[in-house]
């Protein structure tokens, strides 16, 4: 988290009432991260495809904050929003592919048109904070009850959900996956999320959460719990990139010398004779038809064979929506990570002025470097998130419309400047800084 805060702790009690602005604005980022925690599952289908609820949330709610003037543009975004769609229209008009989807390309256009712009209130950063980690606990519970239910509770109702009508739920994900060698069992994926991958990455974001702002709590071990029990490498992946690196910025390089080798004493012990499973799972790259070599490998597959025989092909790639109708052309498996759909329907030319936009967002005036990077691991690697709205509404709410590029600073409602309302005695447990100090305060009970 950067200084924007000064010497005011993550959470603050403010005198007065919330104005009409802040107030449309908490409900709207609160409406955001409802669309992408626990209406992820709906979706209005429309023909023969499927619109996101999350989409229509992101869209509808930025639309309002536009109209009742409650964000900025940044001048900054706007320019390198203005150049990187300029550069995808021209790949789009001289892809390779032979039936380009411009809805894909509308689609795209008008997602990203929304991260060019800022909310002024410093004090939306804490309400939005304390907003999410309430879900994710809420989340993370309901994954925990979820996995153990089903020992008395033999129906896939609890994971598919399919007393609901099909009309209003997103097909083609993966809600029901038996977990190996456990007896029948499924792997959690935290009831109201899509698939177990969906769980244990919200977890990693949680825990990363929980230990960038907040004191070490019982927190911690419900939703290390939670993201156990969704038994999937992503989450994993998000967290041993960036916890490790967290704790040891925290100070805690000695709990890590302690806590690595017990854990990986503890995984032997407990996987027993179940040992040759794991090490199967971690193998799983030397297959093609694995989803391992799918979500990390298959792009540069893809490119080799599709994209670099011919130059036309490489710099504006085969079109908007391409990837997708190549799912059945390859006798390996394929997925449609962020960086790889990209490349591959866009080509280099569109791929590099979207790719400093999407950089420029995520970290220019960063409240917090970890956040914002843990949110763009997730977003860049370990999913297909491009196009899709259910992830990117959580990264407009916590990260791209909270930082604070350089040409919007001196705009913004700071949480402390003359003749604003002092605040009050910090809450329980909050810890503030010094006066003077230029530290950022973040650890909360």
């Amino acid at each position: 988290m950067d200084t924007t805060l000064g010497s005011v702790g993550i959470e603050r009690r403010w005198r007065g009432t919330a104005t009409r602005q802040g107030t449309i604005v908490s409900s709207v980022l609160a409406a955001m991260l409802s669309s992408c925690l626990f209406l992820t599952r709906f979706a209005l289908t429309v023909g023969k495809s499927e619109l996101s609820l999350a989409l229509v949330v992101v869209l509808c709610g930025t639309a309002l904050l536009v109209l009742t003037g409650s964000i900025r543009i940044s001048p900054s975004r706007l320019g390198l929003f203005g150049v990187a769609a300029a550069t995808l229209l021209l790949s789009v008009m001289l892809s390779g592919g032979s039936q380009p989807s411009y809805m894909s390309f509308a689609n795209l256009l008008l997602l990203y048109a929304c991260w060019i712009f800022v909310v002024p209130d410093d004090r939306q950063f804490a309400m939005v904070i304390t907003t999410v980690r309430r879900m994710l606990l809420i989340i993370a519970i309901a994954g925990i009850l979820q996995f153990f239910a089903q020992v008395g509770i033999h129906s896939q109702t609890l994971f598919n959900w399919d007393v609901l009508p099909r009309a209003v739920i997103s097909h083609g994900f993966n809600y029901v996956i038996p977990a190996p060698g456990l007896g029948g069992l499924n792997k959690s994926n935290g009831f109201f999320l899509l698939e177990p991958s969906s769980l244990s990455q919200m977890m990693a974001i949680a825990i990363i959460l929980e230990l960038e702002f907040y004191r070490v709590s019982w927190r911690i071990g419900v939703l290390a719990a939670a993201l156990a029990l969704a038994l999937s490498g992503t989450g994993l992946v998000l967290f041993c990139a960036i916890v490790p690196l967290l704790l040891l910025r925290r100070g805690f390089g000695g709990v890590l010398l302690v806590a690595v080798p017990a854990v990986i004493l503890l995984g032997l012990i407990v996987a027993g004779p179940k040992l040759a499973l794991l090490l199967d799972r971690v193998q799983e790259f030397h297959s093609d038809q694995s989803s391992g070599f799918a979500r990390f490998l298959s792009p540069f597959f893809l490119f080799s064979d599709f994209l670099y025989p011919h130059l036309q092909t490489t710099l504006f790639g085969m079109g908007p929506g391409a990837i997708e109708t190549f799912t059945n052309k390859t006798a390996y498996l394929i997925h449609d990570p962020t960086w790889g759909k990209l490349i591959f329907e866009y080509g280099f030319l569109g791929a590099v002025p979207l790719s400093i936009f999407v950089g420029y967002c995520f970290f220019a005036g960063a409240r917090s470097v970890w956040l914002a990077s843990a949110l763009f691991v997730n977003y860049l690697l370990l999913g297909g998130n491009l196009v899709d709205a259910r992830l990117q509404a959580m990264i407009l709410a916590l990260v791209v419309l909270q930082n604070r590029p350089r040409d919007v600073r001196g705009a913004t409602v700071r949480s402390v400047m003359p003749g604003a309302p002092m605040p009050r005695a910090p809450m329980p447990g909050v810890r503030t800084a010094a006066p003077g100090s230029h530290s950022p305060v973040r650890r909360v009970r």
